[in-house]
């Protein structure tokens, strides 16, 4: 993209400041400094999210962003006085308010927590000039028409997040690109069906006009799936409630996102699919074998050990989709590495120290620079960061592994932010500042300021935008930098902690949505089941696997189900429980008769069970589970049992 303004051009792709036409000096930093002021030209940009945009996670001054502002000025012929481009506005910061020439139209659409989140990843990808090289290159090749399935693996904190978002920094400035992005999440033990793909399309056409025309017209089996764009309900309408398919409901996505990418590029980002629902793997599975001409690059990234492992090997070795396998950043570049992540670059014994300690894993090296300076063990001195005392003594000082530095991190921690931050990590890897203070008991608007605190440290946890429930409520949200940190903070909660603290999100969360409850019924369910709260638990269970069901999700709503059925095990026996267990066993027989036709022995349990239930409540007449019972007998190929069922039936509705 170019910019043009005055007698200046910013060209973007070539990294370039051009004065009256020729190459103008500017140093990098203060190239990213110009082009984050014109890229939010709508608004004043603060000191501190310009500190954040630029230094992310470094521990540098106000006079440093000061005087980059200085360079900059006078890089494109402006000062401090003049202020023709960037104008200081007094006790708030700074805005770019030049008027821009012909600027090329950017069109890129993102998630608000991939744009939010994005700041603690703003580090150049060092080392992987190779695997940038190889991206771009599929992405030239997907602008012409040859849509391309990058997967990239890697263990935890490897660096794919980086990666990816590296590359997306450029790639998602040129014009006319729909950037779409995706979160897997770890869902501890529960499992919602297509939630990436439906927190992407539905994000895209919340913001996007001409992207929810077209998923209307190519995937209203998905609309019905988004209460942003739908009725709300999450349920399909009467003319679509028959003949919905797993099958429909890939296909439908398919054509949806082809022809999203007829007319513009799309950029899809599925991040995480090791924790993916096992309908969004198909999905990927079923698109990368498809050959339509698309101006589409999907990009998917996971660990080596998960689940997904095996269908993405597949993909990979058939030729429909490209790999790319991660592994630590050589020697060689650990200088610069820590020459981006501080202000001022290492010095070499300082270089060779943290690679003996880290072995270039690039989430170690961060969270042991963030120990070290924290802790005051490295120094600058003569423009280079060094150790503060004897080499010998900082190595000494570091755990051996990453899960003992992180563990020593959080140590650190003061009993206020230590319980902050705990209660957050039960909230979710995405949490809402008021659902923390509802468990914490405290006032939501000190919460807020202390997460915002974390998140302005940048160590654990980073801002992630804000959200609106249904009660009214506006909450900022937070995720946390990596699930490693959150792992560690849960798991210092004692059982009957824990416990409490479910309670109290489940309760804020049921209060918020109230009778709007469906797309949140599972995180709710869960959070009552965590708490022991089993009766709780089970109002919101059969909605949440009612919707999965209606998303022809049958794997997951038979697991969800499942989890339902053990909570009713813990109850004694009532009418309530009858009730429920029966809508959840005819639910189950339901989706096993898609999953594994009307032979499985799921079925004919899951009928049998109702009609018992339906016994003891009263309801033998013409109950569903009766017929169900007939039409196995009758698809098993046992006619006369069939319709002696019915005749039965016939015979009490008479009588």
């Amino acid at each position: 993209m170019i910019y043009r303004f005055g007698d200046c051009e910013v060209d973007t792709k070539l990294m370039e400041l051009r004065r009256s036409g020729a190459v103008h000096p500017i140093d990098p930093l203060g190239f990213d400094l110009l082009t984050y002021l014109i890229d939010n030209r709508d608004r004043v940009l603060t000191r501190d999210e310009l500190l954040d945009a630029l230094w992310p996670g470094k521990v540098v001054t106000d006079s440093a962003l000061s005087s980059r502002l200085k360079s900059v000025r006078s890089a494109i012929g402006d000062t401090g006085s003049a202020q023709r481009f960037i104008k200081t506005v007094h006790g708030r910061g700074y805005r770019f308010v030049a008027d821009l020439r012909d600027p090329a139209r950017d069109a890129s659409t993102t998630s608000s927590r991939f744009e939010a989140a994005s700041g603690a990843h703003r580090a150049l990808a060092v080392g992987r000039d190779t695997e940038l090289g190889k991206l771009s290159r599929w992405h030239d090749r997907s602008l012409g028409g040859e849509c391309a399935v990058v997967l990239i693996s890697g263990d935890a904190g490897i660096g794919k997040t980086t990666l990816t978002r590296a590359f997306l920094q450029g790639a998602g400035k040129q014009s006319d690109v729909l950037l779409m992005h995706g979160q897997c999440v770890n869902q501890r033990g529960r499992s919602e069906a297509y939630l990436p793909l439906l927190e992407a399309i539905g994000r895209a056409g919340q913001q996007d006009a001409d992207v929810r025309d077209l998923i209307a017209r190519y995937a209203p089996a998905w609309l019905a799936q988004l209460p942003g764009l739908g009725d709300g309900t999450g349920t399909l309408s009467e003319d679509l409630a028959h003949g919905v398919t797993a099958g429909r409901m890939l296909r439908e996505l398919s054509e949806l996102i082809i022809a999203m990418a007829r007319d513009r590029n799309v950029l899809l980002v599925l991040e995480d699919l090791h924790w993916s629902d096992p309908s969004t793997t198909d999905w990927l599975a079923y698109h990368a074998r498809r050959s339509d001409p698309a101006r589409l690059m999907l990009i998917a990234t996971f660990r080596p050990d998960a689940p997904c492992v095996a269908v993405c090997r597949e993909l990979a070795m058939r030729g429909y989709a490209h790999h790319l396998s991660l592994e630590s950043i050589e020697e060689a570049y650990i200088s610069d590495y820590l020459d981006h992540r501080l202000d001022h670059p290492p010095t070499p014994a300082l270089a060779a120290l943290t690679f003996r300690r880290t072995g270039g894993f690039p989430l170690f090296i961060d969270t042991l620079v963030d120990h070290w300076l924290h802790n005051g063990l490295v120094q600058r001195t003569d423009g280079q960061w060094g150790a503060a005392g004897d080499d010998e003594a900082l190595l000494a000082d570091v755990p051996e592994n990453l899960a003992e530095l992180i563990d020593q991190q959080l140590s650190s921690l003061n009993d206020e932010q230590r319980e902050l931050l705990e209660t957050a990590s039960l909230a979710g890897s995405l949490f809402a500042a008021a659902a923390v203070a509802y468990a914490l008991d405290k006032p939501e608007e000190g919460v807020e300021s202390m997460l915002a605190h974390e998140a302005r440290i940048g160590r654990l946890v980073c801002n992630a935008g804000e959200d609106h429930w249904p009660d009214g409520t506006i909450t900022s949200t937070f995720v946390f930098r990596h699930e490693l940190y959150r792992d560690a903070l849960s798991d210092r909660i004692g059982a009957a902690r824990r416990a409490r603290l479910h309670l109290a999100i489940g309760e804020r969360l049921e209060r918020a949505y109230g009778d709007e409850a469906g797309p949140v019924a599972g995180e709710i369910a869960d959070h009552f089941a965590c708490a022991r709260e089993a009766g709780r638990a089970l109002k919101f269970f059969y909605p949440a696997a009612l919707l999965t069901f209606n998303r022809s999700a049958y794997r997951e709503a038979v697991a969800m189900v499942d989890r339902a059925l053990a909570l009713i095990g813990t109850l004694p026996e009532s009418e309530e429980t009858w009730r429920i267990e029966r809508d959840l066993q005819l639910l189950r027989a339901s989706a096993s008769i898609f999953l594994e036709g009307w032979s499985s022995d799921l079925v004919e349990t899951s009928y049998f069970r109702a009609k018992e239930l339906a016994e003891k409540l009263g309801l033998e007449n013409n109950a569903p589970e009766i017929y169900g019972i007939a039409a196995m007998y009758e698809n098993r190929g046992s006619y006369t049992r069939s319709q002696d069922i019915i005749e039965s039936l016939i015979q009490r509705s008479s009588g």
